[in-house]
């Protein structure tokens, strides 16, 4: 199910890659507005889900009722996605002090549900890869989770319009050699690898590299693509979600903080909150926008290449935007005892084990609530997709 993708990530993992990484994750987002449901948390003690949030009312997109591109043709042995180009007007986190902004050709991936109907507005993925090299080196092995194979989250693939994101090629991961080729050129051994522009590397006392005349490559980026996915497909723009793995899941916790009246949720595996971001939160400097936003982290315990806290930062900070009450407490490892304000969250088909539990924040509002995964038995390496994939598609579909 998910051999090809691990074997990117294992081929990644002992890299140790700028952002790290070697395959992708999801999101997407909805319509500015408030969100459905009432506050306060779901104590449902026979399942532990939340139920809050299904009351969003669907908000079609302005792409309903037109038909979908025909050209370029899905590709059969890229999984049916079909590949797309969108011009950026950014700056990157590296040339924001010296440069203007400067137009950037990005790539995405689309991949429409089973039996698509332009009339019927559907959920949205926004899929967010690790580090690596460019999907057309490798179009066998999805970058993106793989949410139109997964044994266990099968109504996905006819449910859900998924939209894979590229990294742009003005961000090379620090660990390519000298002789790898650039933009895309080369073999999936050859070629340079390129990280999302993901400020996991800025530090806490950074200037934010954004301002109006010259937006964030990130920002600009999902801002133009979900505004072109919107306006091409049927979508309900009050169910858009995301998910990242490694440089994928910084991307996460980057888009929740611009775009949480976009994105209905983020997930995210490995990854982490930007240090110039945790520094701002809820500040008078904060740079994010006061939204909820729902939020699914998973995370090893150990991580050689992302640190565990750096996740724990995240669900911190979703903590404190969500109205949550109470203290925030960092998630336990398996073995250990499960503490005051969380409790056992169990996703369908993937079992609680030793190596592998996740626990829900209870005194979070079922609009948006907070579940948080931890593994000691996976590193960076992506073993996760098994879990995270049927655990995402459950908790997106609770809204």
């Amino acid at each position: 199910m998910v051999s090809g993708l691990i074997s990117l990530a294992l081929g990644l993992a002992g890299a140790g890659c700028k952002s790290s990484g070697g395959m992708g994750g999801f999101i997407n987002g909805g319509a500015s507005g408030s969100v459905g449901g009432s506050n306060g948390s779901n104590n449902d003690a026979s399942s532990n889900k939340d139920t809050g949030g299904g009351s969003d009312a669907v908000a079609a997109s302005l792409g309903c009722g037109m038909a979908a591109p025909a050209d370029p043709p899905p590709v059969a042995d890229n999984h049916n996605y079909q590949k797309f180009t969108i011009s950026v007007t950014a700056a990157t986190m590296s040339s924001y002090a010296t440069s203007s902004a400067t137009s950037f050709d990005r790539l995405y991936y689309v991949r429409l549900p089973d039996n698509y109907d332009p009339s019927k507005p559907y959920r949205v993925i926004y899929l967010g890869p690790g580090c690596g090299a460019a999907q057309d080196i490798t179009p066998a092995s999805r970058k993106g989770f793989p949410f139109d194979t997964d044994a266990i989250a099968t109504d996905a693939k006819s449910n859900a319009i998924l939209v894979q994101m590229e990294q742009g090629f003005y961000n090379p991961a620090t660990y390519n050699s000298a002789t790898c080729m650039p933009n895309g050129a080369g073999t999936a051994t050859t070629a340079c690898q390129y990280c999302f522009d993901d400020w996991a590397d800025i530090s806490a006392s950074s200037p934010i590299p954004d301002a109006p005349d010259k937006m964030a490559m990130e920002k600009a980026s999902f801002d133009a693509l979900h505004k072109k996915i919107e306006s091409t497909y049927c979508v309900d723009k009050n169910r858009q979600f995301f998910t990242g793995y490694s440089s994928g899941g910084w991307l996460a916790q980057q888009l929740g903080c611009w775009f949480p009246d976009v994105l209905r949720a983020q997930g995210n595996v490995t990854g982490g909150l930007p240090p110039v971001l945790k520094a701002n939160v809820l500040g008078a400097n904060d740079y994010c926008v006061q939204h909820p936003i729902a939020g699914f982290l998973i995370h090893n315990n150990p991580d050689g290449s992302n640190s565990f806290q750096g996740s724990v930062d995240g669900a911190s900070r979703l903590f404190a935007l969500n109205a949550c009450t109470g203290s925030f407490v960092a998630p336990p490892k398996p073995t250990d005892a499960i503490p005051d304000g969380l409790e056992e969250y169990s996703i369908t088909g993937v079992p609680n084990t030793n190596s592998f539990r996740c626990v829900r924040y209870t005194t979070c509002p079922a609009t948006a609530p907070i579940v948080f995964c931890v593994s000691t038995d996976s590193q960076h390496t992506d073993t996760q997709a098994a879990r995270a994939v049927p655990g995402f598609w459950e908790f997106f579909t609770q809204f």
